[in-house]
């Protein structure tokens, strides 16, 4: 078990070491600097008095198959639809026109 403990300890600073580690004051300091980095896909590590808190990522994009999954429901639910006769189409179009 105490091996299994060492082995994880080892791949836990491991990690750490393949990311740029700052410290929280140097962090709250170079922030604006730190959200370049993360935008560029880095991973940040943020530690207090050398432990780690917290991780900056780059945030997920919205799934895109889910976007177009809602833009396809959205036009075969437009499709045919009618208001007294009238078309989703003529009022976008008399929407654009105004």
């Amino acid at each position: 078990m105490k091996a299994l403990a060492d082995r994880l300890d080892w791949l836990a600073s491991s990690c750490l070491l393949a990311m740029q580690t700052v410290g929280a004051f140097e962090a709250k300091t170079h922030l604006s600097s730190l959200l370049d980095s993360v935008c560029q896909g880095e991973q940040i590590v943020i530690t207090r008095h050398g432990c780690p808190i917290a991780r900056l990522v780059p945030a997920e994009g919205p799934d895109q198959s889910a976007v177009q999954a809602a833009i396809a429901r959205q036009r075969q639910l437009s499709q045919g639809q009618t208001l007294n006769g009238i078309t989703v189409q003529e009022l976008r179009d008399t929407g654009r026109r105004a």
